[in-house]
């Protein structure tokens, strides 16, 4: 899955903050998930359509979500160069790990067989429900 490196570092941002609140400041331990889908999506489907399921889905699996809207990824490929990709870009905390969920979901109705999945634990200065 091709990544923006530029969101890598924010991610690495947030990780390192969160990870570093004190310990008195949380309520409850929560998963942090950034993800991104790409851009396009299976054959006969329709973009806008399906990202408004993952947003339902997201909910559903963790009562909520930071939607950080179009990104673009690029990473080496196979012959050595650059490629890159359009993406959408998300941030979910849930009180549970949903990787697993995301990884089967995404490929179901977007054009990657690789789901790209960043997950860290964090503290929440509130209990997450689903």
């Amino acid at each position: 899955m091709v990544r923006k490196a530029s969101f890598a570092l924010f991610v690495l941002l947030v990780c390192g903050l969160m990870s570093n609140c004190p310990s008195g400041y949380a309520e409850s331990r929560v998963y942090v998930h950034f993800f991104v889908v790409p851009a396009a999506v299976k054959s006969g489907k329709n973009l806008s359509e399906e990202l408004t399921t993952l947003r339902q889905k997201l909910v559903s699996l963790a009562g909520g979500y930071t939607e950080l809207g179009p990104s673009r990824g690029g990473s080496k490929g196979p012959n050595g160069e650059i490629e890159t990709e359009d993406n959408y870009s998300f941030l979910v905390a849930a009180p549970q790990n949903i990787t697993a969920e995301l990884k089967k979901y995404i490929p179901q109705h977007f054009a990657t067989e690789h789901p790209f999945v960043l997950v860290w634990e964090a503290a929440s200065s509130f209990p997450l429900e689903p």
